[in-house]
Parts: C-alpha cells; structure tokens; sequence
C-alpha cells in the first residue's frame, strides 16, 4: 500500500515537472516568435514612417520640430513624457492655434523623429535644448504651452528666460508641488523590446479617434518605435530631480499663466488646488476647469484656443 502511495506521488510530480517545463517552453517560445516579428515589424514600418517637420542641430544630436501657421505670436509646444510622436499627438491643438499664431512643435530627444542624446535628462538640460531650437528659430518672445510634465520645463524655463516668455499655457500641466512616487519602467522596456507591448496594442488599441487614419497609423507605428528607448528611459530616472528643483520655484510674478485643469472620474481630490496655487500670487494668473482625460488637447482643442485669446486681451 505505500509502495503504491510512493509510487502514486512519484508520478504526480514527474507530471507537475514534465507540466512546468513545458510552460516554460512554451512561454520562451512564445517570447522568441514575438520579438523576431517585432524586429521585423520595425524593420518595415521604418519604412512607411513619413518624415514632417525639420530636423535641427541641438548640442549632439539633432531634434526635429515642426512649424505650422503664420500668426503673428509664436507659440512653442512642448509635450507630456513618453508621448511617442508629440508633433502627431498635438495635432488637433495644432489644428486650431495655427488659424491665428504661429505654432512650433519641438520634439525632445528621443520623441517622435528626433534623435537620442548622451545628455543627462536634467530639467535644466532639457530648457538648454528648448533654448537651443529657439534661437536657431530667431525667436525673441513667444508663449510657451505645455502638457503634463512639460508643466514643470516651462516653470524652469520662465524662471531662466523670464523676459522671452510672454506666457505659460498648461494642458494638465504638472505642478511643482506634485508629489512624485518614482516610477520603474523595466517591465515598459521588456514589453517594448520583447514585442508583447505590440501584441497589446493589437488586442487593445490605444484611442486614436483624435487623429485621421493615416496620422493614427504614423502614431502607432512611432509609438512601436520609440516605446522604452534609453533616452526616454533615463529622462523618467532625472524625474524625481527635476521635482525637486520645481518645488523651490515658482512662476515669475509678471508671466502671465493660464492652466487647464482636466476633470474626470479619476482626477485626484487636490489636483485643481495644486493647479490654483500655482497661480496664487501672480499678476495675472488663471485656472480653468474642463471636463476629459488627461489628453484634454485631443478633445477639447477648440475651447482651449478660444479661453487662450481671451486671456491674453485681459
């Protein structure tokens, strides 16, 4: 009887191993097929990328920025982190604020068509570069509009140029005051590289109802492209830094700063309060509220430009 029980157990474990093993297998198997169709896929769709706007010389690489309308008043927008292509994902605020200034979209290094940097991703790092791309544009004033991240780059970048900076426009802008958790983004690098952040975004495409379907294309395929590069990745490392220094700044008394504050569901309960102190204090500071996401330029573009004209008559 326990001659049989021994060997009953015996078996159950050779079965659980002979199991186990070939998961394993199988998993591995299913990682090698997905990164070799990956490396294909990126292979082709470099190909069908379409190049837009033009690339510059910046420090020891070079970034690509695209310029839209003819207006009179220059607006520079600068992009949330990780937005793959930021000049494609900007564009239905491009869309509207070029009826009336000129707009100029400058993608970071390691965004969109620009290229990779050896340069630490410092917060003051990244103003050099704004810099850089601006006066090669022979810009002398110009209003800076930013989204999400980019909240704390213009409030470095007002305090370094304040006599440039005619006005801060935030699209859910970060906050100074923020608290920033860290983030670890090995497992974004090991879908991205492995190919399983594809497979994904096969079964669960991100929205692009924003973007006609040829721009949503170019969007996806940029996104497989620049998803977990190095630069992006060492740029999300210099993050908790780049707070650090914004907590002991605030927006020069005299730039005028409107804020639009995205309010959803998933808005957290000080978020409107962090974007009001920010303007606190300010000559001309304002917040308005707008129901969406956190992508507010992707559905509410045409209400923005229009509460940005009337800001800066007041």
């Amino acid at each position: 009887m326990e001659k049989n029980k021994k060997k009953g157990w015996k078996k159950a474990l050779h079965i659980v191993k002979i199991t186990v093993v070939s998961l394993i297998a199988l998993v591995a198997l299913v990682l090698a097929g997905s990164f070799t169709a990956h490396k294909l896929s990126l292979a082709s769709e470099g190909k069908r990328i379409k190049a837009y706007g033009q690339k510059m010389p910046v420090f020891d690489s070079q970034m690509n920025v695209k310029i839209d309308g003819q207006g009179k008043q220059t607006i520079v927008l600068l992009t949330g982190f990780g937005t793959a292509a930021p000049a494609l994902d900007f564009t239905p605020m491009i869309e509207e604020l070029k009826k009336d200034y000129q707009v100029v979209t400058i993608e970071p290094f390691g965004y969109g068509l620009s290229g990779q940097t050896e340069r630490a991703r410092t917060s003051d790092n990244m103003v050099a570069e704004i810099q850089s791309v601006v006066e090669q544009l022979n810009l002398e004033t110009y209003i800076l509009m930013g989204h999400s991240i980019s909240g704390i780059y213009s409030l470095n970048y007002a305090n370094t140029y304040p006599d440039e900076v005619k006005a801060f426009v935030g699209i859910d802008s970060s906050t100074s005051h923020q608290a920033w958790p860290g983030v670890d983004d090995s497992l974004i690098k090991f879908a991205s590289n492995s190919g399983l952040l594809r497979l994904v975004t096969k079964v669960s495409p991100p929205d692009s109802s924003y973007l006609d379907q040829e721009t949503a294309e170019q969007m996806r395929m940029l996104t497989m492209k620049n998803s977990g590069n190095e630069t992006v990745s060492r740029e999300l490392s210099e993050l908790g830094n780049s707070f650090e220094l914004a907590n002991s700044q605030r927006f020069p008394k005299t730039t005028p700063v409107l804020l639009f504050v995205a309010i959803s569901e998933e808005t957290r309960p000080d978020w409107v309060k962090l974007h009001e102190d920010t303007v606190a204090g300010l000559n001309h500071g304002k917040v308005i509220e707008l129901p969406g996401d956190h992508y507010l330029h992707h559905t509410q573009a045409p209400k923005m430009a229009e509460e940005l004209q009337v800001f800066l008559k007041e």
